[in-house]
């Protein structure tokens, strides 16, 4: 089966763990909550949102992620650490208007007005086939850190990586290099066409920036 240049087999945007999946079920139950009214929140008795079953689903969630901890106490040590600022911003949330995008980027849902930005890095080499570092091949890759993914409350996604151009392989001035990319290893945007820029500086400095292709020609999800 023939691959698409611009979209290498295991180049992963999003680069998810099982641990941020369980993390995305964390975050929805807040996510929701954030969608009640007001009364809504702090009543079991509001019949047109089920909230009482949100707090059972939760509960059994919680209960379940006890048993991995015990299982895997050092692994999960780490990733509560690194959840509880984001919890911390989605209780936070609660009391005021919606702070979620519309889409579902990297396994969590967003609602609302606000942007959705993810911070946490992954790191990993990526093709020049995105690139276009004039002295490495297509097949080459560079190592890089994905710095950050925003995903608007219109649904357009902007997901930046940054690393560092072996000094061998450096250009004598500014190259920018456009290109397309394919989602074809995450199975929630499988499919999805990126637009792409990759700026390489004489430095070694290189930014890759991956825009939504869809919603930057106004074909926002309706």
């Amino acid at each position: 089966m023939a691959l698409n240049p611009a979209s290498p087999a295991g180049f992963n945007i999003y680069r998810n763990t099982d641990y941020q999946i369980e993390a995305s079920k964390f975050l929805w139950f807040f996510s929701y909550l954030t969608t009640l009214p007001a009364t809504c929140r702090t009543s079991s008795a509001c019949h047109h949102f089920p909230l009482l079953s949100a707090k059972m689903w939760y509960s059994n969630w919680n209960r379940q992620l006890m048993l991995f901890y015990h299982s895997h106490p050092i692994t999960m040590n780490s990733f509560l650490k690194k959840i509880s600022a984001v919890a911390l911003f989605s209780a936070l949330s609660l009391g005021g208007t919606n702070a979620w995008a519309q889409n579902t980027y990297g396994g969590v849902p967003q609602r609302g007005n606000g942007a959705f930005v993810l911070k946490e890095e992954s790191t990993q080499c990526l093709p020049n086939s995105l690139l276009g570092v004039p002295a490495l091949a297509a097949t080459d890759c560079v190592t890089m850190t994905r710095e950050k993914l925003v995903a608007t409350p219109s649904g357009k996604a902007t997901i930046v990586w940054r690393g560092t151009v072996p000094v061998a392989a450096r250009p004598a001035q500014r190259v920018v290099f456009n290109s397309t990319f394919t989602e074809n290893t995450h199975t929630e945007s499988l499919g999805r066409v990126y637009d792409t820029v990759a700026i390489t500086d004489p430095n070694g400095s290189i930014t890759l920036t991956l825009t939504d292709r869809d919603k930057t020609k106004g074909r926002g999800k309706k």
